[in-house]
């Protein structure tokens, strides 16, 4: 094994050294579990991360899809590798899309209970994208 003279590791342990024509492997997102994401402090920030990004709530569900179905490697919950194909239908909304107003509203005033069941799958959703987006603030949302 080929060692970096940077950092010491192993260099078969981030990259194929035998066959350069491959696609690079991209690790899974493992979505955390729907108890963390429907915490009130989970809930927060990541109504911060969406916030600060500025975009319009009749635009964060075309965000959500651009990044899911971009997305070359696979999603994991609960050790099951799960197709986030159509967000539309997993998000379930209104045409006024006024969930996502009332979800960004938590980043400024957060919220007093925990997020309903019915709503984990949207976080979910939401929580996927950010981890493809930027995974050290999706990581920072659920810690």
């Amino acid at each position: 094994m080929t060692n970096c003279l940077i950092c010491k590791h192993g260099l078969a342990d981030y990259v194929d050294l035998a066959n350069d024509n491959e696609l690079p492997k991209v690790s899974p997102i493992r979505i955390p579990p729907k108890d963390i994401l429907r915490r009130q402090s989970s809930l927060n920030r990541l109504a911060m991360a969406y916030r600060a990004k500025e975009i319009p709530r009749r635009k964060i569900l075309d965000f959500v899809s651009e990044h899911v179905t971009v997305f070359h490697g696979t999603f994991l919950f609960n050790g099951h590798v799960v197709i986030l194909d159509d967000v539309d239908d997993l998000f379930d909304l209104d045409a006024s899309e006024r969930w996502l107003s009332d979800f960004l509203r938590f980043a400024v005033h957060p919220p007093r209970q925990q997020a309903q069941d019915r709503v984990a799958v949207r976080l979910a959703l939401l929580w996927a994208a950010l981890a493809v987006h930027n995974p050290t603030q999706a990581e920072l949302v659920i810690r």
